[in-house]
């Protein structure tokens, strides 16, 4: 191969290798990874006093008079203000903090003047509450959250939540709770009264239900106490029956054992057989239950 023939190959390779490079596909463009909305609700500093100032406290129910004393706190992790370290049960956001103090109100009044009795509990831990024909309900205003859209818990954690602007007023115990809240553009104001329908209703509900547990207690107890006293009838009776037994062999065995010794001879009254003789008859008779006077304790089933 001529010194130009081995130039022209090398000319042709680069060329091919440039090619090559140049046909390869782009890397694809980089890309931010988005971790959720712009919006999210952040935590904010309230003062309640002053935004209750245009409320009237003069005219509430004296249970949200402790709501008034109430100086600056911060919305929780859904953007609420949580007033149930008052002892009041009030969660809204703080631009519905008026109108839940003001629909509490309403609540109390409607639901003392049905004859509810209402109770204010002493903070911390304990919390206003309503009595309806003796049943303690848990009284509740509160704002409705929602998830927020396209934003994602860590494992195992709570979605993050903001307010909807609707509220709701729960009453209930446990498991057992009654509500009515803002829908479709009709607010809870006219709805008072389906309220309080509903929580007598749960009232009855909830008494009914404690008295047919009671009374499945008391037949449990009946039942534990019958069982208790069959068998213990049952041991007493033979317990008895073994003594009784007991005695019977005693006697057997001491006339067996004079029978043997009188066959022998006369058995002296001051012989230690004799005494003996006489020690195990006051055994005997000790043990045996029919000596003594006749004893049926009353029982409370003798079926």
């Amino acid at each position: 191969m001529t010194k130009s023939e081995f130039e022209q190959r090398a000319a042709e390779m680069r060329a091919r290798n440039l090619a090559a490079r140049t046909r390869q596909a782009p890397p694809p463009p980089v890309t931010a990874i988005s971790i959720g909305p712009a919006w999210a609700p952040t935590k904010q500093r309230i003062r309640v006093k002053e935004a209750l100032a245009a409320v009237d406290f003069s005219d509430l129910d004296p249970a949200l008079k402790a709501v008034r004393r109430v100086g600056t706190i911060e919305t929780d992790r859904d953007g609420l203000i949580d007033l149930r370290g008052t002892g009041v049960q009030i969660a809204v956001s703080p631009e519905l903090i008026v109108r839940g103090v003001v629909l509490c109100n309403a609540v109390l009044k409607g639901a003392t003047k049905r004859g509810w009795m209402v109770k204010a509990g002493a903070p911390p831990g304990a919390y206003l509450r309503v009595s309806i024909t003796g049943e303690q309900l848990d009284f509740i205003v509160e704002e409705k959250v929602e998830p927020i859209p396209d934003l994602r818990a860590a494992p195992g954690g709570r979605r993050p939540r903001r307010p909807t602007g609707n509220l709701q007023v729960t009453l209930g115990s446990g498991y057992h709770k009654v509500s009515v809240s803002d829908k479709r553009g009709t607010r809870i104001e006219s709805k008072l009264e389906t309220l309080f329908e509903v929580g007598e209703a749960l009232a009855i509900s909830i008494r009914a239900e404690r008295e047919r547990l009671a009374a499945q207690q008391r037949e449990y107890a009946t039942a534990e106490r019958r069982r208790w006293e069959i068998e213990s009838r049952i041991r007493r009776l033979n317990e008895n029956m073994d003594a009784w037994e007991k005695a019977e062999r005693i006697r057997r065995y001491a006339n067996a054992l004079a029978d043997e010794a009188s066959s022998r001879g006369p058995i002296e009254p001051e012989s230690d057989l004799a005494k003996w003789l006489a020690w195990a008859e006051r055994y005997a008779d000790w043990t045996d239950p029919l000596t003594r006077p006749l004893e049926v304790k009353p029982q409370e089933f003798w079926d």
